[in-house]
């Protein structure tokens, strides 16, 4: 067995912009796959992202890890919290 072969994966995480901020040298470190949980509200999307977008890539500068979002899915639903998808299900 090759040491190569013996490497646990890496992990990653799933944070909000400021929990990045908190654990930046964690991640940035060995470049950690992210998810950034900041975007999950349909209302942000559908509103004003831009500054949430803009603080991101500040935040981010220099991560060359994988990058995802928690996008903003909630269910079909006739409840549902995003009132795209209520109109969608009606």
């Amino acid at each position: 067995m090759t040491d190569d072969s013996r490497k646990l994966p890496l992990l990653g995480a799933a944070l909000s912009l400021d929990m990045v901020e908190i654990h930046r040298d964690w991640l940035f470190e060995r470049q950690r796959d992210l998810e950034l949980q900041d975007f999950f509200e349909a209302a942000v999307l559908d509103g004003d992202w831009q500054e949430r977008a803009a603080r991101a890539r500040r935040v981010l500068d220099g991560h060359t890890g994988r990058l995802g979002i928690h996008g903003p899915f909630w269910g079909f639903k006739i409840d549902s919290e995003d009132p795209a998808i209520r109109a969608v299900v009606t």
